[in-house]
């Protein structure tokens, strides 16, 4: 139930970005940006820390790695931000970053819920 949660949580962002991208705006200075240098993100790579199969864990491990990809992503999101070449990319990836802390406290509690059945 938890996996099913979390792929249908991928489901709704994925659509929302695609939304975004067809939402007839020139989105080139944000895509410039994003891909600039995918080589000088300053984390580890966080997949070969994940556990290769989490289908048979419990929530609390399904939390945990969910937790660990949306801070990863919510760190690449500022060091995007930081990057940026003008003041509309940098808002665009502060507003990423920021909006990552909602997720990630409304994914805890939500996880957290499922946990309880």
């Amino acid at each position: 139930m938890a996996l099913d949660y979390l792929a249908d949580h991928e489901r709704r962002m994925q659509r929302d970005l695609e939304e975004y991208l067809a939402d007839g705006s020139d989105h080139r200075k944000v895509l410039d940006t994003w891909f600039d240098d995918p080589n000088d993100f300053p984390h580890a790579p966080v997949l070969e820390r994940l556990p290769g199969d989490i289908g048979s864990t419990g929530v609390e491990n399904v939390l945990a790695t969910a937790l660990t990809m949306h801070r990863t992503l919510q760190d690449l999101y500022r060091h995007r931000a930081e990057l940026a070449g003008g003041q509309a990319e940098r808002e665009f990836f502060t507003a990423l970053a920021e909006g990552q802390d909602a997720e990630v406290r409304r994914l805890s509690r939500d996880m957290l819920r499922l946990e309880d059945y």
